[in-house]
């Protein structure tokens, strides 16, 4: 009765995220391990931002709103 009562539980996919990410982030974010944008050096990488300590519910915050040059990461 509990599994019944039970939210689905999300489940994160690599490869939509991943194509999110290219659709979306690598104009600015090295996603991967080579820049794919034209911003050599510039806003934190994905590897960075992994490794920050930030939460997903900061990160998830933080991507509510539309981000660029002038936001400052948290």
């Amino acid at each position: 009765m509990l599994a019944v009562l039970a939210a689905p539980v999300a489940r994160a996919d690599p490869a939509r995220g991943g194509q999110l990410a290219r659709q979306w982030c690598d104009n600015c974010h090295v996603i991967d391990s080579k820049p794919a944008g034209a911003v050599p050096q510039g806003p934190p990488s994905f590897a960075t931002i992994s490794h920050s300590g930030t939460t997903a519910d900061q990160l998830r915050a933080f991507l509510s709103h539309p981000h660029g040059a002038s936001r400052t990461w948290p």
